[in-house]
């Protein structure tokens, strides 16, 4: 039996049989209506599942809370998702937001947060410029808990609310300790280090590994009382979740998941009967989409971008035709590009939009050929400030000088180029190179193939998508320390 005494903070005891949760049985909250656990599946969401598991709270219609009921409020994030623009327009949305237990009184606790002034507080005393895991420490709301990667290694840290007195809590390990957690009277702390669980005093004194006898650990969890840790681990392929009791070490494995489903990541509680688990999709073969038959389509269709503009999705891909038997195939062999549209993803046609010709004839559907026809790769530019002739936008490669060079389109159909010269020049461009408007930046970001100690990826920014700053490792802030843009 699993039980979470009551306390001031939280009035009120939680006893149910970790089994019946694993069978799918329903489980007693001290008189209130009967609720079901699922466990689902990903180890990025074990705090929320700690946190859903130690203080499960039954869903019910909503209305007045019944005499007993627990005054609490549930915290979540909201972000649209139907915003054109892609990924980033819609992640900039995201709201902070509570809700009652009973369903009512929903409402954003940081509306504000996007337009406020706001302070980087891993900025202040700086020890690394990729940090994440930020929390309140429990019981204790002028201190924060965070981890920073330094030198290729994640190091959990403590500091004052204002970004002030970090202090490393593994004390210059070099092994990466990661998942982060505090004991809920904010006097211990777990995380995992080198995926083995460790417990130590908040400060970092006094640690002690807690050995699982198992290589890949996880995540480890306080319960409320400071008895019970929550983990995922490993085990024959598949990561499950375990809890322990700290006094005996004895633990017992609280998910079913089975090989080649998509391992531990959320908890729900809901009513009903039936069980659930989340799987990972298998792609299976369905009908073909689109067919690229047409004589200057040949052979060697490339590179495809598809992007959703407004209710259109278009899709650009490259035409070229190779022959492996040292003849030429078709007249023109060099790279062109060709459009396909469609109002849904699924059905696509390919229109005639008389731009080129080839062998004579316009009716065709290529939408660009000549210099940056090997790897053309169009985007709908969702920069405010963006003129109309220059709604959609590209990065191009091949056909002339070495470079990216920049064109422009108010359809998405008819390009000129923005220079006559290629825009970038250093990097080998041998791929698919990206671009997009960075909103949460306020500037254009391109990505592109470089061969420095092998394949490698580069990025400049830009403010007109013309000028682009010298390219940059992605990665080399986070693993040298050595940006000074401010990043989180």
């Amino acid at each position: 039996m699993l039980e979470v005494t009551a306390d001031a903070a939280q009035p009120f005891a939680v006893t149910f049989p970790l089994d019946l949760a694993l069978k799918g049985q329903f489980a007693s909250f001290s008189g209130l209506p009967a609720t079901k656990l699922l466990f689902l599946g990903n180890s990025k969401g074990v705090q929320a599942i700690a946190d859903a598991l130690w203080a499960a709270i039954p869903q019910r219609a909503a209305g007045p809370a019944p005499a007993g009921w627990p005054e609490r409020l549930i915290g979540y994030t909201e972000l649209q998702t139907d915003l054109p623009g892609g990924r980033h327009a819609n992640v900039r949305t995201m709201r902070a937001t509570v809700v009652k237990a009973d369903g009512t009184g929903r409402r954003h606790v940081a509306a504000d947060l996007a337009t406020a002034k706001a302070t980087n507080v891993t900025a202040v005393e700086r020890v690394s410029f990729y940090n994440g895991g930020l929390f309140f420490w429990p019981s204790d709301p002028t201190k924060l808990g965070f981890t920073a990667l330094i030198d290729g290694n994640s190091h959990p840290f403590r500091m004052d609310r204002d970004g002030r007195n970090k202090v490393d809590l593994t004390k210059e390990s070099k092994e990466f300790a990661y998942g982060l957690s505090s004991s809920r009277d904010g006097k211990r702390i777990a995380y995992h280090k080198s995926y083995q669980v460790f417990l130590a005093d908040a400060d970092g004194a006094n640690a002690v590994h807690v050995p699982t006898g198992q290589p890949f650990n996880f995540a480890p969890t306080w319960s409320p009382d400071g008895k019970w840790l929550l983990f995922g681990s490993k085990r024959g392929g598949v990561r499950q979740l375990y809890v322990m009791r700290l006094s005996d070490r004895s633990e017992r494995r609280i998910t079913t998941l089975a090989t080649g489903r998509r391992h531990v990541a959320a908890l729900a509680a809901c009513r009903g009967a039936g069980a659930a688990d989340l799987r990972l999709h298998r792609p299976t073969p369905q009908n073909v989409v689109l067919v690229t038959d047409a004589p200057w389509e040949g052979n060697g269709t490339n590179y495809v971008t598809v992007f959703q503009d407004g209710a259109k999705y278009r899709m650009y891909y490259r035409g070229s035709h190779y022959s492996y038997l040292g003849g030429k195939d078709r007249p023109n062999t060099c790279d062109l590009y060709c459009y396909a549209e469609s109002p849904d993803g699924i059905h696509w046609t390919k229109p005639e939009l008389g731009l080129f010709a080839w062998n004579g004839s316009k009716q065709n559907n290529i939408v660009w050929d000549g210099v940056g026809g090997h790897a053309f790769v169009p985007f709908r530019d969702t920069n405010p400030k963006c003129a109309a002739d220059a709604a959609c936008k590209a990065l191009g490669v091949g056909g002339g000088k070495h470079g990216l060079y920049a064109f422009k389109s108010a359809d998405g159909i008819h390009w000129t180029l923005m220079h006559p010269e290629p825009v970038n020049t250093k990097g080998a461009f041998d791929s698919q190179n990206l671009a997009f408007w960075d909103a949460q930046r306020g500037e254009y970001r391109e990505y592109h193939r470089d061969f420095r100690d092998g394949r490698d990826i580069r990025t400049s920014t830009s403010q007109d998508f013309l000028h682009w700053t010298e390219p940059a490792d992605p990665n080399r802030r986070a693993r040298r320390g050595d940006s000074t843009s401010g990043e989180p």
